[in-house]
C-alpha cells in the first residue's frame, strides 16, 4: 500500500524530526546508533514519516512531543489500540519487523513500513502482538540479536484498521 504524504504532514514530519534531535543533541546524544552512514536527522525523519504514514490510513494524527527516554513503543495511538511503526530502509535482503528483546514488544501491532521516495512510504504490513510473541525469531544484522517476523509472515495493510477496531 503506497501512502503519498502532503505538504502538510511533511512540514510536520521536518518539524518533529527536528525538535527530536535537537532534544537528543541538548542530552548529549549527538550520534545516532543504528546505521554511521546517515545523519541522526536522516533517521529520524525517515521514521516521522512512516509514522505520518501509518497515521493517515487510520485517520489520527502523530504524537508531536518528544520523549527523552522514548515513547515505550507506541507511536501512535488508535481508539483502544497502540500501534509500533519500523521503518526498514535496508535494500537487497529481506524486510522485517523487529525489536531488539520480544518484551519490548508492547504495542498492540507492529506495522513495517519502507521508504519509496521522501514523499512516498509503502506500508508493507503488520503483525499483532500475539502473533508476534508466538512467531518471531532471533535475527542479527551485525550489530546484535534482534527479534523479528519477515515481511512474508505480515497481514495485508488494508486490513489493519479493521483489526484495530476489534480491540
Amino acid at each position: 500500500m503506497l501512502i503519498e504524504l502532503n505538504a502538510f504532514q511533511l512540514q510536520i514530519g521536518i518539524m518533529t524530526a527536528e525538535r527530536f534531535c535537537v532534544a537528543k543533541k541538548a542530552q548529549g546524544k549527538d550520534g545516532w546508533k543504528h546505521d554511521r552512514k546517515q545523519s541522526m536527522f536522516s533517521a529520524v525523519i525517515h521514521g516521522v514519516m512512516a509514522e505520518l504514514a501509518v497515521a493517515s490510513i487510520l485517520g489520527v494524527n502523530i504524537d508531536p512531543a518528544i520523549y527523552p527516554n522514548g515513547d515505550g513503543g507506541n507511536d501512535l495511538k488508535y481508539k483502544n489500540a497502540t500501534v509500533q511503526v519500523k521503518n526498514n530502509m535496508n535494500r537487497g535482503r529481506e524486510l522485517y519487523f523487529y525489536v531488539p528483546e520480544k518484551e519490548q514488544f508492547k504495542s498492540s501491532v507492529g506495522v513495517l513500513t519502507r521508504p519509496v521516495s521522501m514523499v512516498t512510504i509503502e506500508i508493507l504490513g503488520w503483525v499483532s502482538k500475539e502473533r508476534f510473541l508466538l512467531s518471531s525469531e532471533p535475527i542479527n544484522f551485525g550489530y546484535r540479536t534482534n527479534y523479528g517476523v519477515s515481511r512474508s509472515q505480515l497481514q495485508q495493510p488494508e486490513f489493519l484498521k479493521a483489526y484495530l477496531d476489534t480491540l
